[in-house]
């Protein structure tokens, strides 16, 4: 594929999850595709890793799923779920209703790398790796391109359509002046690892844990590179005074609100876990995911809390439908006013889905960081509470909500050959 190259072209801002995604399902289908990424890598601080069934489903879809499962990942079987440190409920994932779609916990960076390396096989595909976009390129109040940042300057790269993927700081969306409406979340994420515990006795096999009590909430679960991935809610704010005393003493407040076992572990690796990483909370949604010329997909158009692990997931379902609408329309030409009404249909198909998460995402914080008399009466309740969401599976209750999503996201192509 040349700049000479006189087809259809649609110009992928991110590749991160939903970026990536759709970047291999428009190559795959001939569209002329280039795919923009700021870093040289894939390597984060802090990557969704967590792939629901609503995830794993759409790589079945595109026919990936051998390439999927030689990504480096865990499939998580359980999850348990403590209240004041003592273990009140086990939420199994059970094969005969999940069948090959359980949670699993992936490498993302691996992830990234398998689709644009899939993608590759398309002559029409092209990945960019370092480039920044610095503004949109406009012409008759229409986005035909982006103005590139690098080494040697500034310079320009036109297409028929531009897709933001860049995440919860897209660029893409700062510069289309598209307004976003920002729903309060009254916390933050401490993101830390220590290694995981050895020995049958120790390990935590293929599971999750989940600590509420006390105004707080601790997650933790074993990831692909053999450490223990440790998730802990705070109050928005308080994460100064928490990182002034140094990650040692933040380990030993988490301590306090686990079960033994973890405590013990905790403590005993005090001194070798990596530095506390913040993610500032955030759930936003653009009024507007689309604009001449231009569509947002993923945390781009609606960034997600991490309650319910649902920010890769939707990502990845906003490609599918994103591939649904406008891959047609560039198969038969470019079309400016097709492009922007198929543009329009993806937000309107996945609005509902998106603003109802983003609603049940909401209300868990507003109860596990309030430690009053309401609260722990609800912690009581819980085991009855969760042992009937399990089978809820698919698309009913809070649980089906989160793992399979809201409504069904089937890839066109693959309805048509069922």
């Amino acid at each position: 594929m040349t700049d000479h190259d006189t087809r259809p072209h649609v110009i992928i801002v991110g590749a991160g999850p939903g970026g990536a995604v759709l970047g291999f399902l428009l190559a795959r289908s001939g569209v002329r595709t280039t795919l923009l990424e700021r870093r040289t890598d894939f390597s984060r601080e802090f990557r969704g890793e967590v792939l629901m069934p609503g995830g794993l489903e759409p790589f079945n879809q595109m026919g990936l799923w051998r390439q999927l499962d030689d990504v480096h990942h865990i499939v998580l079987e359980r999850i348990k779920l403590y209240a004041n440190g003592k273990r009140v409920v086990e939420l199994e994932f059970p094969e005969p209703i999940f069948g090959q779609y359980r949670p699993r916990w992936v490498s993302q960076p691996d992830l990234l790398e398998m689709l644009v390396r899939e993608a590759t096989n398309f002559p029409n595909f092209r990945l960019i790796r370092g480039a920044a976009v610095r503004d949109l390129i406009r012409q008759n109040d229409r986005v035909v391109g982006v103005t590139l940042a690098g080494q040697t300057g500034y310079r320009e790269l036109r297409g028929n359509f531009v897709i933001g993927a860049d995440g919860r700081a897209s660029r893409v969306r700062v510069c289309s002046g598209l307004t976003v409406k920002q729903d309060p979340i009254p916390m933050d994420v401490v993101w830390m690892k220590i290694p995981r515990p050895k020995g049958e006795k120790q390990s935590f096999g293929n599971e999750g844990r989940a600590y509420l009590g006390g105004g707080h909430l601790l997650i933790c679960a074993p990831t692909p590179d053999g450490k223990l991935q440790l998730g802990w809610l705070i109050a928005k704010g308080s994460f100064r005074d928490l990182r002034s005393r140094g990650s040692p003493a933040l380990i030993d407040e988490m301590a306090r609100h686990v079960d033994a076992d973890l405590a013990q572990h905790l403590k005993q690796y005090r001194e070798d876990s990596t530095s506390a990483f913040l993610l500032s909370v955030v759930s936003d949604y653009a009024h507007s995911w689309t604009t001449p010329g231009m569509l947002l997909i993923g945390d781009a158009a609606h960034t997600m809390s991490p309650v319910g692990a649902q920010g890769l997931n939707l990502a990845i379902r906003d490609a599918i439908v994103a591939a649904n609408h406008l891959g047609p329309v560039f198969r038969t030409g470019s079309d400016p006013f097709a492009l922007d009404a198929a543009a329009q249909a993806v937000q309107a198909e996945r609005a509902e889905e998106i603003r109802t998460i983003q609603r049940l995402q909401s209300h868990p914080p507003k109860v596990v960081l309030r430690n009053v008399w309401w609260t722990r009466t609800l912690l009581r309740l819980l085991p009855y509470l969760a042992r009937g969401q399990i089978r809820k599976v698919r698309n009913e209750g809070l649980f089906g909500r989160f793992a399979w999503g809201v409504s069904d996201v089937r890839l066109a192509e693959f309805q048509e050959r069922s």
